[in-house]
């Protein structure tokens, strides 16, 4: 899915088996920016591959933000804000290993994991969180700018 968006959501949010990309315009890339009132959840994401999906964004939550770097392989450029955030990430190949059933019914894969994961550098692991003060200096269009801050003390009395 190609973005140049702002979105403002009110419920959870959920972000799964996609891979994410800003579109081009004069070899700029544009953003993703997400503000969630509700949950949001970002999951699988670019699935075993090898390089990272690359999301230039902002994703901020109310609630709870959980994100997933374990099968997936995210690189969010820019940042992530929530009341309480949760990052799952492993490092180095993760690869579709046994199938999975319930009776005769596939429900799924296990998951083969690089070994020895504290032994593998942290810049190799599958979800990173790179900060980009350009979201912050030069928002996406949408974004509302503030160029002054104007106080005021207002007398208010209880009578």
């Amino acid at each position: 899915m190609k973005f140049n968006s702002t979105i403002y959501v009110t419920r959870k949010t959920t972000i799964r088996f996609s891979r994410i990309e800003g579109l081009q315009d004069d070899g700029t890339e544009s953003s993703l920016v997400v503000f969630g009132k509700d949950a949001i959840e970002i999951s699988n994401m670019n699935v075993y591959g090898d390089e990272p999906n690359i999301i230039l964004g902002f994703v901020y939550s109310e609630e709870l933000m959980e994100i997933f770097g374990v099968a997936s392989n995210i690189e969010i450029q820019g940042g992530i804000f929530g009341r309480k955030v949760v990052l799952n990430a492993t490092k180095g190949s993760v690869s579709r290993g046994n199938p999975i059933y319930w009776g005769q019914l596939l429900i799924g894969y296990e998951e083969d994991y690089a070994e020895n994961q504290h032994n593998i550098s942290p810049s190799e692991s599958r979800l990173r969180v790179i900060y980009n003060p350009n979201l912050i200096k030069n928002p996406p269009d949408g974004l509302p700018i503030v160029k002054d801050l104007a106080v005021s003390v207002v007398k208010r009395e209880i009578q």
